[in-house]
């Protein structure tokens, strides 16, 4: 016998070495540690019916591969598999509510994450240095995300929230927490203090969702003088053009300012945008200062 189960909660490992583990049906529990260190064990199966995998459960497992969990589990615990360096790829069944403490961390090879539509809450370092995740979907119905849930997280380019996607490895939102920008989302707290670059990136795709908020327009507009040359940085010209189609941001009093900036920059694709612009809908006069 491989496990010492009792009343249906298997508790222990009794073979550490093993490198394949079959769960067999009727365990409805894997209790706390109880493969914590089987640094041979690469393959799981855990059977349907199994509703809980408590805390450190799987910790350190430095070789496993792949396991399969199965629908009918609605809670995992706080580093289940943390240090599971070998992980590649996870999915969190329809049920599961949170992602509790460091979860993940230390997963360095983990790339695929599937989070359920159910889930509300990721904890603190969750995902911490799972330095080969590159995208990640989080779920609409998630309201926090715990602090350095995503810090260290080399290589990770995208994550899609609510229709938002955040660019953790560019330049507009280095040194940026995840959670504070989730926040903003979630809270809708447009003043929070956070890096500008990153904020703005936010709000601005914020208002193309959503035209017709009043008072995220009204911010905008307030503070536009000092927002739109972070489009105009990321040449964004995309969303440089759509605020143009829009209309009402760009005007007489800014426009020479904005030109500048992008001729500083050296954002020539913004610079043409915006100098023809000004030719069909303001009037083109020369500018003040030389090119």
């Amino acid at each position: 016998m491989k496990f010492i189960i009792k009343n249906g909660v298997l508790q222990k490992v009794t073979d550490p070495s093993l490198q394949e583990a079959i769960i067999p049906k009727g365990v409805t529990r894997i209790g706390a540690e109880a493969f914590r260190d089987c640094k041979s064990l690469k393959h799981v199966i855990l059977p349907d019916g199994l509703t809980q995998i408590e805390h450190s459960a799987f910790e350190s497992c430095i070789a496993l591969e792949k396991i399969q969990i199965p629908n009918t589990v609605k809670k995992i615990g706080g580093g289940t598999f943390r240090q599971c360096k070998a992980l590649q790829n996870i999915t969190v069944p329809e049920g599961v509510r949170s992602i509790c403490y460091e979860t993940f961390y230390l997963c360095y090879q983990l790339k695929e994450v599937q989070l359920p539509e159910t889930l509300v809450r990721i904890g603190e370092g969750a995902f911490l240095s799972c330095k080969n995740l590159e995208c990640l979907t989080i779920p609409d119905h998630v309201q926090k995300v715990g602090k350095q849930a995503f810090d260290y997280c080399e290589r990770l380019h995208e994550i899609h929230y609510r229709g938002i996607v955040i660019r953790p490895d560019t330049s507009a939102y280095r040194e940026t927490n995840i959670e504070n920008l989730i926040q903003i989302i979630t809270d809708r707290k447009f003043h929070a203090s956070i890096r500008r670059s990153a904020k703005y990136d936010i709000l601005f795709q914020l208002f193309f969702q959503r035209p017709e908020d009043e008072e995220l327009k009204a911010y905008i507009k307030e503070n536009f003088i000092n927002m739109f040359p972070v489009l105009i940085d990321a040449e964004d010209v995309v969303s440089v053009q759509r605020l143009l189609d829009i209309g009402g941001f760009v005007t007489s009093r800014n426009i020479n300012k904005f030109i500048r900036h992008a001729i500083d920059s050296r954002k020539f694709q913004c610079q043409i945008l915006l100098t023809n612009y000004k030719s069909t809908h303001i009037g083109y006069r020369e500018p003040s200062f030389r090119l």
